[in-house]
């Protein structure tokens, strides 16, 4: 179709009207909860660095914000007395990226029926990552370039699970996983969507989920969510994959260093590695970019020892326990560089557990819409209740506050409420389960569980709690829970 080389874009998107025109490449993005349409960060980003990649290569483009609800997730945790705690995030958040699934697909229907050889890059974030990873089932495999997940509640990595995962010495990393920087990282809050890449469209998808961000499951503290809102930053690096899979033969452009920071980036797979002495570690850089140039020199320093030239992947093992700290430093094509580090610890398990009592006389009754959820008061004042609905975690509130209330509730199925000491290192006690029948609407009535007295376990969908490990001659133990 013909271009217009000063502006490239095509008018309308999902919600916005009849199309106006066929566009080479139809760019998704679909936002986070409560974010406004059109009128976010990372939308904003987004649009910017896909229009210039667009233009770049002289294809036309239309770029859209999937037009749905993106309800807002109010945080779910208070500890205040008499405190409501929604499950939203399982109910009206699931009535929210069904509509948004519906929208994209609506959308997608539309244009592929008026222009069947449109490409597709799609990306998510948080919300929208759900929104994008079930509607792109429905599109013609070899139409999509890439699907770009941020922060996704239900993200899947199988090598981050057990008490010494294959992701901390950097072995068995799955293939979408672009930037996840903790090693331990291995389901989203949701649960996990397994298998994670859908048939066809495997080997085309991209993870990322930053440290502290208790959504994508990198964390297992519910108060710890300051890096689920720095994903803005990453969206270059999409950029750099993209170029990759867009590039084509165009009118010969000059090669200048772009005006913006961070043009080029120097990556690890992780931010810190765990292995045993003489275990093999696998040091990653592949993921390093720089927007304006490839990446031709890949430079490896170990304690302050200096620098040699390598490939992009290394491997390197220890023969002791020990502390150490690697370096990389990436060059590209027009000779700029950057630099990144990483800690390497080298350890011998050493697994602590801790006793801590299942919660004993708990009550729970349905009133209406609502269950109300109350306990008698733990003698630790530091302690917390930790709370789940049907395995979803909910997070924690104030031991010492005996009850709350749970809201957004559909009664059309059993609900299972279960509940577990916490400390603040997130140790977690046994569950105690309560069920509430799906056709009880005694309001008022009280089923009363009683637990018995037993030690930690395990608990599915909570991150181990890490300490310190024995290194360079001081006793540092891991705290699993």
């Amino acid at each position: 179709m013909p271009i217009d080389g000063s502006d490239n874009s095509m008018d309308n998107g999902a919600g916005a009207g009849e199309l106006t025109g066929c566009a080479d490449i139809e760019f998704i993005f679909a936002r986070g909860s409560g974010a406004e349409y059109m009128n976010s960060d990372m939308w904003f980003k987004y649009e910017s660095e896909m229009s210039k990649l667009a233009r770049r290569y002289n294809y036309s483009f239309r770029i859209t914000d999937v037009d749905y609800p993106a309800v807002s997730i109010i945080d779910p945790i208070t500890n205040a007395v008499g405190a409501y705690i929604s499950a939203g995030k399982y109910y009206e958040f699931g009535r929210s990226v069904r509509a948004g699934v519906d929208s994209l697909r609506d959308y997608y229907n539309e244009v592929a029926r008026q222009c069947p050889d449109s490409l597709w890059v799609l990306a998510g974030y948080s919300q929208g990552s759900m929104v994008v990873a079930q509607a792109v089932t429905s599109f013609r495999y070899d139409k999509v370039v890439y699907i770009a997940l941020f922060t996704d509640p239900q993200l899947y990595l199988p090598e981050g699970a057990g008490l010494f995962p294959d992701a901390c010495s950097g072995d068995n990393l799955s293939e979408y996983r672009v930037y996840v920087p903790v090693c331990r990282t291995h389901k989203g809050r949701l649960g996990a969507r397994n298998p994670y890449q859908y048939g066809g469209l495997a080997g085309k998808y991209g993870l990322w989920c930053g440290r502290d961000d208790y959504i994508c499951g990198s964390t297992n503290v519910p108060w710890l969510i300051s890096g689920h809102t720095k994903y803005v930053e990453r969206i270059p690096q999409l950029t750099s994959i993209l170029k990759k899979q867009l590039a084509r033969n165009v009118a010969p452009v000059a090669v200048t260093r772009s005006v913006e920071t961070g043009d080029v980036v120097a990556l690890l797979s992780l931010d810190e590695y765990y292995a045993h002495p003489g275990e093999e570690i696998r040091f990653d850089a592949s993921h390093s970019f720089s927007l304006d140039a490839e990446i031709v020199n890949y430079e490896w320093s170990l304690d302050n020892e200096g620098w040699w030239s390598d490939s992009a992947v290394i491997t390197y093992s220890f023969d002791v326990e020990g502390y150490h700290k690697l370096k990389l430093r990436v060059t590209d094509f027009l000779g700029e560089s950057a630099e990144t580090q990483a800690d390497v610890w080298v350890v011998v398990d050493d697994v602590v557990f801790y006793e801590l009592p299942a919660p004993t006389e708990v009550t729970a009754r349905r009133e209406g819409a609502e269950v109300a959820l109350e306990w008698d008061s733990h003698p630790n004042s530091a302690y917390y209740m930790f709370i789940r609905i049907n395995g979803y975690d909910l997070g924690y509130v104030d031991a010492s506050q005996n009850h709350v209330r749970l809201t957004d509730l559909e009664f059309s199925e059993e609900l299972v409420v279960s509940v577990a000491w916490s400390t603040g290192k997130m140790n977690l006690s046994e569950f105690t389960d309560l069920e509430i029948n799906a056709d009880d609407d005694s309001s008022g009535d009280t089923v009363d569980i009683e637990a018995p007295n037993t030690g930690i376990t395990f608990a599915d969908g909570i991150l181990p709690s890490f300490a310190i490990i024995t290194c360079l001659g001081l006793v540092r133990r891991i705290m699993w829970a």
